[in-house]
């Protein structure tokens, strides 16, 4: 099993900028912000038969729903070669009581699984604007050519590798964003910055 290692530093980025970003949280109240998450669309993983069904039984027992974005439904479940080419992997935001984790499948495995960002409240992706508060979480595939523009930002890399696969795009849209791409037995970390 491939395992996320938990990146205190990355973390505490994403806290930051989730913060800064933020600027609607004084716009509403803390009680319009929780029945907004309690509003948030969160689909069956049933409600997506492009998945294997083996992947839906294991998102089944762990009691995952799918977060949506508001007025764009399905999504957040995708599908990639996340480790080498001609590899078909799946990705999904699973959401269990209200806060979400990004779930790697590989090979479309059901017991060959990675969780590469841990659950973190749904509300924290909520996003406010004149017609109410709204869920704005995505997931995305990215190819070479989007990997190499997050690279610079990339945490602790001055030299990108070679990119010969797809990666994850996390999307606030937008706000900020975060890239995973995985090297040599490890997810490496790029986030949205301004590197010129």
């Amino acid at each position: 099993m491939i395992r996320f290692t938990f990146n205190k530093t990355v973390f505490l980025s994403l806290i930051l900028t989730i913060i800064c970003c933020g600027a609607f949280a004084n716009a509403f109240t803390a009680q319009e912000k929780e029945i907004a998450d309690l509003q948030i669309k969160r689909l069956p993983p049933t409600a997506f038969p492009i998945l294997p069904p083996k992947i839906v039984a294991n998102l089944q027992s762990r009691g995952c729903t799918i977060p949506q974005q508001h007025g764009r439904d399905p999504m957040n479940v995708v599908r990639g070669a996340f480790l080498k080419k001609h590899q078909i992997d799946w990705a999904v935001l699973c959401s269990i009581n209200r806060a979400s984790s990004l779930l790697v499948f590989w090979g479309g495995s059901d017991e060959n699984v990675s969780e590469i960002s841990e659950a973190y409240p749904d509300k924290a992706w909520l996003q406010g604007s004149e017609d109410g508060i709204f869920y704005e979480r995505i997931i995305n595939v990215i190819g070479k050519k989007e990997i190499m523009e997050y690279y610079p930002c990339f945490e602790g890399r001055r030299k990108a590798p070679p990119i010969d696969h797809e990666g994850i795009e996390d999307v606030w849209d937008g706000k900020t964003s975060s890239v995973y791409y995985y090297y040599q037995g490890k997810w490496l970390i790029g986030g949205s910055c301004n590197p010129h």
